[in-house]
């Protein structure tokens, strides 16, 4: 379920890519895809009518029906954020019939609730997947959820956040996006969708998860939840007649309090050719389910939460130096008038316990609840 996008013309984005010293920014006008609709070729073709000699910062949502658009502009880096403080960067307009303290929590997308009614609420669509999976028509499906915090949105200091997940998450691509003066997304997400540097391309399947309460080593449950996503990516590798890869050994990518399963497919391709792959790519089985397009139209009619940015994608695209940095929008939060939430999901398979479910989505709202910075009032 989705309301759709607020549209606007300026936007502005600040990151940091993996490993990376600098920050890079980037504003300018924004563009959007009006067709709002899923098709083959889509991105190609808006990406084909922008200029090919601007830095694009572009960007998706999750839903199929999701918002499409991208930042255009001159990117430059800096090494410190104190210039964007010194200019009120991130920053929402207040609004005197909104300042008020929130003290409840809302998930799904039913309204304001409290904390034992959200447990319910998930856990009870945690079993309603488990039923679709049961009847054969799955083999796994991703349940997200939303929490709102008890923090007034134009308290939160965006930029002194964004700089303690750098320092925490070296390794994965932390950002702030601003689009018009509605919203404001932050991240730090570790799954690349498609990084393509020097004419490789780096595609992860990362899924599967365990948080350090749990007692238990790695079960046949995430094996299971990572192997169907590394399968997913190598039949796109096989559709587009790729045979010479390298595709790594399992490994564990660790973020604060949880671990992930990953592997990772590297191969050669052509700049020209990253739309393409995207498409195909959006939305893996980490973050929707399979099979991909069934469970992805499954979610569009029956889940209630309006996913917006979070399991979505983006990225820079640099034509200067034929890169591109694609990331999964994950471990993110939306900071609006309507206040501040925070994403999360877990992949849910035959073998999932809705409660350990729960535990796993509040230990990775924590990667961006433990970084967030604000003022009391």
């Amino acid at each position: 379920m989705r309301d759709g996008l607020m549209k606007c013309d300026f936007g502005r984005v600040v990151f940091s890519l993996p490993g990376d010293l600098h920050w890079q920014v980037l504003e300018g006008p924004v563009f959007w895809d009006e067709k709002d609709t899923e098709k083959a070729g889509r991105l190609e073709g808006f990406l084909g009518n922008k200029s090919l000699h601007k830095q694009q910062f572009v960007f998706r949502e999750f839903a199929e029906n999701g918002a499409l658009g991208c930042i255009e502009g001159d990117l430059w880096r800096c090494n410190q954020l104190d210039d964007l403080k010194q200019n009120s960067w991130f920053q929402i307009a207040k609004i005197e019939s909104l300042k008020k303290e929130i003290e409840e929590k809302e998930v799904l997308g039913y309204g304001e609730i409290d904390e034992g009614k959200q447990h319910s609420l998930f856990t009870t669509w945690v079993a309603q997947v488990k039923s679709e999976i049961a009847l054969g028509n799955f083999s796994k499906i991703v349940a997200a959820r939303k929490e709102k915090l008890s923090v007034m949105y134009e308290n939160v200091d965006v930029l002194s956040t964004l700089e303690d997940l750098r320092m925490q998450f070296a390794n994965a691509l932390v950002f702030a996006l601003q689009l018009g003066d509605e919203a404001i997304w932050i991240g730090c997400t570790p799954e690349k969708l498609m990084v393509l540097e020097k004419g490789l391309a780096h595609v992860h399947a990362l899924a599967g998860t365990i948080t350090k309460d749990q007692e238990h080593s790695w079960t046949s449950k995430e094996e299971q939840e990572q192997q169907v996503t590394h399968d997913f990516v190598g039949s796109i590798l096989k559709q587009n007649d790729v045979v010479d890869f390298h595709s790594t050994a399992v490994q564990e990518v660790s973020m604060g309090d949880i671990k992930h399963l990953a592997t990772e497919y590297v191969f050669s391709l052509s700049y020209g050719d990253v739309a393409h792959w995207i498409e195909q790519l959006h939305p893996t089985p980490a973050v929707g389910g399979w099979p991909q397009k069934e469970a992805w139209r499954w979610l569009n009619e029956c889940e209630v939460l309006d996913r917006k940015f979070y399991a979505g994608w983006l990225g820079l695209l640099n034509p200067d130096v034929q890169e591109a940095h694609m990331f999964v929008t994950l471990r993110c939060a939306e900071i609006s008038k309507e206040g501040v939430f925070l994403y999360a999901g877990g992949g849910i398979n035959n073998a999932s316990d809705p409660e350990t479910e729960w535990k796993e989505t509040a230990a990775k709202m924590n990667v961006i609840k433990g970084s967030l910075r604000y003022w009391e009032d």
